[in-house]
C-alpha cells in the first residue's frame, strides 16, 4: 500500500500515508558487501508489526474522478477506482484505437495533420466543493518523467501547484494555503501514466 524508501534512524513515517489503513508494518535494510570482483547484497526484514491508521480517510475518499480521454478531455471512471480505499488494480486505461467501418478497431496511422493521442495523460479528483488542499499521495504510481500536480476551482482553468520526481510511492506537499475544488495529477512532459493505483488528497 504504501512504501517509503530511504528512511533514516529518527525519521517519521507520515501519517496521511496511512490513512484509515488497517495492515501491517515492516523494515527492509539492505547490505552490501563486494570483494573478489563480486558484489553480494544482503535484505534484512524486520518482525511484521500490526498497524492502524489513525487519521481516517482522506478527503478525496469515495470522490467522484476522471481521465484522460483521446481528445485529452476528461472521462469519468465510474466507479472511481482512485479514491475507493482498496488500493488495488491500477485505474482502467482509456485506449487510443478507432473503429473501422467493419466495427472493428484499428489504430490510427499518424499523419501531419493528425492530433497525437492525449488518452490517460492526467488523472483527476473532484472533491466535491472548493477545500484546503495540503498535500497529493499517489499510491502505485508508473511515470516516465516527473509528476506535475494542478488545482482548479471549475475543472476548466488550472494552476500548476507543485512539481515532483517520479517515485511508485510519491508524496507532494503544496504550497500553503491553497483551495481549490479539482485535482489533477500529469506527467511534467504529457506523456502517459501508466499505473496509478490511488490518488488521495489531504488538507
Amino acid at each position: 500500500m504504501w512504501e517509503a524508501e530511504d528512511v533514516r534512524p529518527g525519521e517519521a513515517l507520515d501519517a496521511r500515508a496511512i490513512g484509515d489503513l488497517r495492515g501491517y508494518l515492516y523494515l527492509t535494510a539492505t547490505a552490501q558487501v563486494r570483494g573478489n570482483g563480486t558484489t553480494f547484497t544482503t535484505l534484512h526484514d524486520s518482525q511484521r508489526v500490526g498497524l492502524v491508521g489513525a487519521l481516517g480517510p482522506p478527503r478525496s475518499r469515495d470522490q467522484e474522478c476522471a481521465v484522460a480521454d483521446q481528445q485529452g478531455q476528461p472521462k469519468p471512471l465510474v466507479p472511481c477506482s482512485l479514491t475507493d480505499g482498496a488500493y488495488g488494480p491500477s485505474y482502467r486505461h482509456q485506449g487510443c484505437q478507432r473503429m473501422n467501418p467493419s466495427g472493428t478497431r484499428s489504430t490510427p496511422q499518424p499523419t501531419s495533420s493528425a492530433k497525437p493521442c492525449q488518452a490517460n495523460t492526467f488523472l483527476q479528483i473532484d472533491l466535491g466543493a472548493r477545500r484546503p488542499v495540503a498535500a497529493v499521495f499517489a499510491h502505485g504510481l508508473s511515470t516516465s518523467s516527473p509528476v506535475v500536480i494542478e488545482t482548479s476551482d471549475d475543472g476548466t482553468a488550472w494552476s500548476q501547484r507543485a512539481e515532483a520526481r517520479w517515485s511508485r510511492f510519491l508524496k507532494v506537499t503544496l504550497p500553503a494555503g491553497i483551495n481549490a475544488r479539482h485535482v489533477r495529477l500529469s506527467q511534467q512532459r504529457g506523456y502517459e501514466i501508466a499505473e496509478l493505483n490511488e490518488l488521495a488528497v489531504w488538507p
